[in-house]
Order: structure tokens, then sequence, then C-alpha cells
């Protein structure tokens, strides 16, 4: 697999090539192909043509969006088209049934730095490519030498911008972050971690309570269920709401306040043996009425609360 794929981009839109990324990807590893000087290649009528298959560009270039034999076989359509590539027509590639190819009269004007093969920097039947030392492309008019800053090519719609002092101070000579970019990369890691966490919603500070008094009166774990949490938040809603018409503040400390104190007042021993949050919310008027009746002991006896009881009840008031 093809590790790299290096697009000059800006080339291709100067150029008005109109070619995708999917194009030039393949276009890239077809030249690297071609440069190297593969064993595939033909000499025919004096020119350099090489084989390349179609599972070996699948094969080294597994990203590719479209990798059918078709669709393979449009984008080296569209290098042919813009001259990039040239396809041999000639007998010998057609009754053989191989298609052959060379790069085209248009790649002069497209560069990047490649690597071509040891023995040759220059490749084969292409006039005016680079040599190996020279970092200018050819016939490229404008192209920044090596040591020069790049700018952005002024496309429209796209607003330049000049790389600034200080973001080349963050590089260092061998491409990597320079020590005072990595002093600033920690100071950056140290002030995220000495962020203070969130403060924890008053339905997971109400939870909390609630599983302490559970295990205190019970000395077992609560298993909290999802319905657990909609009934904590109504039990602290009751609470709001009862405070609110007695004229006292609800804030969430007061509220939290307000619910351990209510959990410490429950004395009844169904409550007890049945004590769950959404029992203690359903119960929750009951609770208050026994409260202020009984000068703040709740105790409401809930022992036999089925319908059966009642029912029960008023079979008896009718004989």
């Amino acid at each position: 697999m093809q590790y790299t794929i290096n697009i000059n981009q800006r080339s291709v839109i100067e150029n008005g090539w109109n070619l995708s990324f999917d194009d030039m990807a393949v276009f890239d590893f077809m030249s690297h192909f071609i440069l190297e000087g593969a064993l595939s290649k033909h000499v025919i009528q004096g020119k350099d043509y090489f084989w390349i298959s179609f599972s070996k560009i699948r094969e080294e270039l597994p990203m590719l969006s479209g990798n059918s034999d078709s669709s393979i076989r449009r984008h080296i359509s569209n290098l042919v088209r813009v001259g990039l590539i040239e396809k041999c027509d000639d007998e010998i590639s057609i009754k053989n049934r191989i298609s052959l190819y060379r790069l085209g009269k248009s790649f002069p004007k497209y560069w990047h730095r490649v690597n071509p093969s040891k023995n040759n920097d220059t490749p084969p039947n292409l006039e005016g490519y680079p040599s190996k030392n020279n970092d200018t492309p050819p016939n490229l008019e404008g192209y920044p030498s090596k040591n020069e800053r790049v700018t952005p090519p002024n496309l429209e719609g796209n607003h330049n911008t000049n790389i600034s002092d200080y973001q080349y101070q963050n590089i260092s000579p061998n491409g990597g972050l320079s020590a005072s970019a990595l002093v600033l990369q920690e100071e950056k890691k140290e002030k995220t971690k000495t962020k203070s966490k969130k403060e924890p919603t008053i339905v997971t500070q109400g939870r909390n309570i609630f599983e302490a008094y559970f295990e205190k009166k019970t000395g077992e774990k609560y298993y909290w269920k999802a319905a657990d949490g909609a009934q904590m938040k109504r039990l602290i809603n009751q609470l709001r709401f009862s405070r609110e018409n007695r004229g006292l503040t609800i804030s969430d400390k007061d509220l939290i306040g307000a619910l351990q104190v209510f959990l410490d007042k429950i004395t009844d021993n169904w409550m007890l043996a049945n004590l769950s949050v959404p029992n203690i919310s359903s119960k929750y008027n009951e609770l208050v009425a026994q409260a202020r009746k009984g000068k703040g002991q709740i105790g409401i006896i809930l022992r036999n609360n089925t319908d059966d009881k009642y029912l029960n009840q008023k079979i008896k008031q009718w004989k």
C-alpha cells in the first residue's frame, strides 16, 4: 500500500484541469510507478511505455471512493484528457490487449517533489523535467523557490493569509515543534487539568443523599433505576413547592438540606420496609400532613395500602 499521497492542488487549480482527488491519487501512484523505472517497460516507436495493472492500483490505493475497473479507467481517462498521462494507441498494445502509459505533455506544468530512480534522476524521454537538485518546477512561472515562504494562490472566495513570524517560530528546522511551542503546549495541558469539574446536578445530589440514607436504614446498596431519577426530580419539585408557599428560600443547597431533613423524619414501618424514591414521592402529601399533625414526626400508617383494604372497609359499612 502507498502510505503517502502527494497532490499539488495549486498546480491543478491554476492549470484549470478540473480533476478530483481520486484522479490525482491515481496520477500520483502512476507517476511514481513510471519514474521509478518499473520492470513492465515497453519501448514502442522510441518511447518508453509502462503497463500498470488495475489490481495494482487497487492494492496501492485502498481509499479510492471507487476502485472498480470502470472507475479506475475513468480516472485514467481524465488524466489522459488533460495530458498528464499519455496512453499508447500502437497496434502492438491493442493486439496484446494491454494498456500502456507514459507521462504526458502536461506533466512539466505539474510539479511536486518526487523520487526518481537512483540511477537516473531525470525521467526518460521527458524534456524539461526538473533535475534532482533543482527545486523549481519547469514551465510554471512564478512558482516559489525552495527557501521562499508560500502564500496560497488567490482563488475567488478564498482569503489569503500570510504565515506570521510567530508561526514560524513554533517550527523547528527539522519540521517538528520548537522548544517554545512545546512549552506552550504543556501549559495548555496544565490549564485543562486545573479546570474545575462541573457541579453535579440537583438530582444527582439528591440521589447521593438518598443512597446513603437507604444504606444506613437497610444495610444494603440501593439499585438506582432510570425511573428513580424522574421521581427524585419530582420529589425535589414537591419540596420546592412547599418551601415557596411558606416563603422559604429555594436554592439548590436549601432544597438538598430540606430533602435530608425530610428523609430523617420518616419513621413509619411500612415506608421503611418499602423504602424507595417512587414510594416517598407518591406519598409526599400524606407524609407532610402527618408531619404537621405530629409536630414533625412523620409516621403515617401505611402497613396495608392495597385496594383490597379499602374494598373490605366499604363492604363492612354496607353490612
